[in-house]
């Protein structure tokens, strides 16, 4: 029977009591759980227009991230955890690495006990998160520019030199290196790997990321943990700040480092024995959305590898824009997929997963997505499992995936479709779609699709949802949702 309160909202069409009604359902629950709301939505009787409201009530409040999985996958491919600060994003340009960036630069200093410990807290909520035989690239390194920049008051009186009292911070906050990675190199059986300080344009900054890049090198010696090292190769001898043709172009004199500095990293892995010296250099990002996962208190975990993108200029990303439509078309189908006891969803074309892991965990009791090809399911795979989504049937496409479907039955099927290759999705929907039961077929894509050569089942698409706004990049202002 529906919640009275969840049901009058819904028909005043009151999207602040609707968000309580299901805030007070979930919560219900512990831990919350999307459980506690699926027995209200049987017998509701929803316009489209409130089942958007509802689906974004419930995207909002129910959880985005499972319990840690006690278990890992076996057999995948190699895969290096970066974790850290805004500049881990330029590692996701090579599939090899899994960029965490947990915190911006001022929410993981060492610099004071206060923000040491919200460090501290930050990289052991993450850390139960991610597979502790993977070998693991810390980020840390921003005191030196925070410090001269005064963010936390430690540096109340600039000077235009370096002073005893600078030198101090570094040496306390070296301290806290230690006793931070000692803690972290054993919670992990992989290697633990510290990514040294960067230069900026600080002059005062540069010269103390200097000390503290020499007390960290003597304090992983002496714990026997690898120190990634790339200064020399980064820095401009001329001035000693970061070299502007290795430097990303978000913002002027944006600190932060381009894809182009990738090699250079390959390259000092290898002289650490970590990587493999013929490892190709550059092969391309698999990662096509922006994931957030509220893991610890002071701000999101996000998967995001995007070295000139910050949310300043966000409009200008394909992967914030493909993932802000696929949650609003989630919006959409949560309610859909959640109002039957015992959903079966299947989801073509998801890229790197995107659409599979953001449906909150429960809300189908079997979610079969299909990713693009090894790389993406790679990345789907390691993104899922930091999510604690083991709910979810992972697949690569690939010619024999018809046999293996043939004489499925789904309750939903969503086909994604991507600007950059909608007809090769239509395709590969069309093979796929022609041997199961989709049910409820859904589309995500442009509102021109009819003038394409769609398959048969698209082709009886009735009805669609614009989902894309104005200031989304590309062609992504025109996609919405088809429901057929």
């Amino acid at each position: 029977m529906p919640d009275p309160a969840l049901a009058a909202a819904l028909a005043a069409h009151d999207m602040s009591k609707i968000a309580a009604a299901v805030r007070a359902l979930v919560e219900a629950r512990e831990p919350p759980l999307i459980e506690a709301i699926k027995p209200h939505l049987t017998g509701l009787t929803l316009t489209m227009d409130s089942i958007a409201l509802l689906g974004r009530a419930m995207m909002s409040h129910c959880p985005r991230v499972a319990a840690p999985l006690m278990a890992r996958r076996s057999g995948g491919a190699r895969s290096i955890t970066v974790m850290g600060t805004s500049h881990v994003r330029f590692f996701g340009g090579h599939p090899i690495f899994f960029p965490l960036f947990i915190g911006m630069g001022p929410h993981l200093l060492c610099l004071t006990p206060e923000s040491d410990a919200i460090a501290r807290r930050k990289l052991h909520d993450n850390l139960d998160r991610i597979d502790p035989a993977d070998d693991l690239i810390l980020d840390l390194g921003a005191e030196p520019y925070y410090h001269s920049q005064n963010i936390l008051n430690t540096r109340p009186d600039p000077q235009p030199e370096v002073t005893e009292s600078d030198l101090a911070f570094m040496a306390l906050t070296a301290q806290r290196y230690e006793l931070l990675l000692r803690q972290v190199r054993d919670r992990i059986t992989g290697r633990l790997i510290l990514f040294n300080v960067l230069p900026t344009y600080d002059a005062v900054g540069n010269a103390l990321a200097v000390v503290l890049n020499d007390l960290a090198r003597g304090i992983c010696r002496e714990l026997g943990i690898r120190f990634l090292d790339i200064w020399d190769q980064v820095v401009d001898p001329a001035n000693g700040a970061l070299r502007r043709d290795l430097a990303a172009k978000a913002y002027n004199d944006d600190t932060h480092l381009s894809e182009d500095a990738l090699p250079l990293v390959l390259h000092a892995l290898a002289d650490l024995g970590v990587v493999d010296r013929d490892l190709p250099t550059r092969t391309g990002a698999a990662w096509r959305h922006v994931y957030a996962f509220p893991v610890s208190p002071g701000g999101d975990t996000r998967v995001w590898c995007e070295a000139d993108v910050i949310p300043a200029n966000a409009i200008r990303s394909e992967k914030v824009a493909a993932s802000y439509i696929a949650t609003a078309a989630l919006e959409i189908l949560l309610p859909i997929i959640a109002s039957q006891p015992d959903a079966r969803v299947l989801m073509l074309n998801v890229k790197d997963g995107f659409l599979a892991i953001t449906l909150p965990p429960g809300a189908a009791s079997q979610v079969v997505a299909i990713c693009d090809d090894a790389d993406s399911l790679n990345a789907a795979e390691r993104v899922a499992a930091f999510a604690g989504r083991d709910d979810i049937a992972l697949v690569a496409d690939r010619e024999s995936l018809p046999v293996r479907l043939s004489g499925r039955q789904f309750d939903l099927t969503l086909v994604n479709l991507h600007p950059a290759t909608i007809q090769h999705d239509l395709d590969r929907a069309e093979a796929l779609l022609s041997v199961v039961s989709p049910g409820l077929l859904a589309v995500i894509g442009p509102g021109d699709l009819h003038q394409r050569n769609l398959p048969p089942a698209i082709g009886r698409a009735h009805r669609f949802y614009p989902l894309g706004v104005r200031h989304l990049a590309g062609d992504w202002p025109k996609f919405g949702l088809f429901l057929c």
